[in-house]
């Protein structure tokens, strides 16, 4: 993946609101690598990460694609090794007071809102490292209450 000291747009973690038992792979999950976004089609980005402009990019091309009307969009994110295409929705960072910004939001449910940051891959690797955690603990306590 690059330099463990690299800074990548990530997501840091999911507001609360969506109980950690109802994550599903397809919504953005904390350590998810934004590497691009976009309408219609991946291999056509609106957004791809630059060099030191990260996040506050994205911000401001969610911004446009909210203004324009765009509600839906499809993240290409990189979890661990493999690379998925996630469909999200625009939605606004209630967390900025001053500035009106943007970020991600599960496409099935509005309580999933991802939390943006420019991190790096060390970061984004530890993140992976507690949702994978998680979802094994979880997976272990429904296998032994079903039985």
């Amino acid at each position: 993946m690059g330099s463990s000291n690299q800074t990548v747009v990530g997501i840091k973690k999911v507001r609360k609101g969506m109980p950690e038992e109802e994550w599903d792979e397809s919504m953005p999950l904390p350590g998810d690598i934004v590497e691009s976004v976009s309408t219609v089609d991946q291999d056509d980005p609106l957004w791809a990460p630059a060099p030191g402009k990260g996040k506050s990019e994205l911000s401001t091309q969610l911004r446009k694609l909210n203004r324009e009307g765009m509600e839906m969009v499809w993240v290409r994110v990189r979890r661990g090794d493999a690379v998925l295409s996630l469909r999200a929705r625009v939605a606004p960072d209630k967390r900025a007071k001053i500035h009106r910004k943007f970020t991600l939001r599960a496409a099935r449910d509005d309580r999933h809102v991802a939390v943006l940051a420019d991190i790096t891959l060390d970061e984004c690797s530890e993140l992976q490292g507690m949702v994978l955690h998680l979802t094994c603990t979880l997976l272990d306590s429904q296998l032994i209450h079903d039985m």
